[in-house]
Formats: structure tokens, C-alpha cells, sequence
């Protein structure tokens, strides 16, 4: 699965600024944010989902890029590429010896950006496979995101299927129950069977390759059909 990469812009420098930020939305990913001081980029990092980071050196504010990564403190874990045009060894050394993943010297090349974005999509999409089940050789469900992908594409749901979904991924090879869906899908609301099976009929509809197994008399069960 293709994932779109979040991005953070650190650079002081405008022309730069503008370069980095078309390079990334050109590739089809997304700018969380351009800042040009440390305390900024240190804030956004700190609260914000990045995924890769491109973090100049020498910037606005107290709080050089070598600093600002060295106080990060981020549970996402994103990939870090320092900017400068300082190319001696010691700062490169220095740099370095942070969390960051890889040192790019000015100018910058557009070559090196896109080397950038192909290790970020294989670090993220590494993370990301804990994350998912295989529901079928078509259909991956995110526990994180609680989405559906089929063929690498998001399944537009209701809400209704989106909770029928969810429910189904907590109790997964069980046995959830008629009354247990009444109940968690429509909220203690009254519902009729035959308004719950028209629900459960249009999923079916919609996800053929859905294991979704009618136990008589009791419920139902979400399967996979992958063979590990």
C-alpha cells in the first residue's frame, strides 16, 4: 500500500522554502508545514504525525536544526534529512550523531529529494505492517486509521458499515451476536432484524472477497482467507 508521506519543511530561506514544498506536493504528498525557526519546527514535531522531515541547519531562532532534533521528542518517528550547505566533517559528524537518517548538502539536488520520498514510503509502509490485516489477497483492513483498502485503494464506507467493520476487526474470528450488533452499531437505538440484515447483505455486496460467515441462530464471524 502506497502511503502518502506527511512532511516537514525547516528551512529559512524562501527560494528554498518554495523548491522543497513543490518538489513534495508534486510527488503527491502532503506539507504539514513550512516554519523557518527551530522553535516552531520543535512544537510542530512534537505534537503533529510527520513522517519525514527536512530540517536545515542554520535557521531563525534560538534553536539550530542539530538542536532542535536532539530535544525532539515524537512518538511517530519520522525520518530526518538535515539541509546545509556546511559540508565539513565535524558538523556533518555532529548532525549525525542525532536521530537523523541522512545528511544533503546545498545545492540541493531535486534527485536527492526523491531518494528522500522512496526511503520515507519503505519506512512508513514498514511501520505501517503491524498495522494491518489481510483480510483477503485484495483487502487490507488499518487497525490504526479503522479504513479498508481494496487493491490499495480506501473503500468508501457508511457509517453504519464503518462501525459493522469495526466491530467485526475487535471481535475477529469470534462470534459477535445479533444483539451485540444491534446494541454497539446503532448506539441502544432500536432497530429491526430485518433493517440488521440488510446492513450486514450490503457489505457483503459491496467487499465480495469479505469472509463474513452467518452463524445460525447466534450471529456472525469476519474471517480471512489469507493461508499464512
Amino acid at each position: 500500500m502506497i502511503k502518502k508521506l506527511k512532511v516537514l519543511i525547516v528551512e529559512d530561506e524562501p527560494i528554498i522554502r518554495v523548491f522543497l514544498k513543490s518538489l513534495v506536493k508534486n510527488s503527491g504528498h502532503e506539507v504539514v508545514a513550512l516554519v523557518a525557526n527551530g522553535e516552531d519546527a520543535l512544537d510542530i514535531i512534537n505534537t503533529k504525525e510527520l513522517d519525514l522531515i527536512f530540517m536545515d541547519i542554520n535557521i531563525d531562532g534560538t534553536l539550530d536544526g542539530i538542536s532542535v532534533v536532539r530535544q525532539m521528542r515524537t512518538k511517530s518517528k519520522p525520518l530526518i534529512y538535515f539541509i546545509s550547505a556546511y559540508n565539513d566533517l565535524e558538523t556533518i559528524e555532529d548532525a549525525m550523531s542525532t536521530y537523523a537518517y541522512s545528511y544533503i548538502t546545498k545545492p540541493i539536488k531535486e534527485e536527492d529529494i526523491h531518494v528522500a520520498f522512496i526511503t520515507a514510503k519503505k519506512h512508513a509502509n514498514r511501520d505501517m505492517q503491524t498495522d494491518e490485516v489481510f483480510l483477503a489477497n485484495d483487502l487490507i483492513y488499518s487497525k490504526q486509521n479503522k479504513e479498508l483498502y481494496l487493491e490499495n485503494k480506501l473503500v468508501k464506507l457508511s457509517k453504519i458499515e464503518k462501525k459493522l467493520i469495526d466491530l467485526f476487526m475487535r471481535n475477529f474470528n469470534s462470534i459477535v451476536t445479533v444483539e451485540t450488533i444491534a446494541y454497539s452499531v446503532w448506539e441502544g437505538r432500536e432497530v429491526s432484524l430485518s433493517t440488521l440484515r440488510g446492513a450486514i447483505a450490503g457489505l457483503r455486496k459491496k467487499l465480495p472477497s469479505l469472509e463474513l460467515e452467518t452463524n445460525i441462530g447466534r450471529g456472525y464471524i469476519l474471517h480471512s482467507h489469507i493461508n499464512y
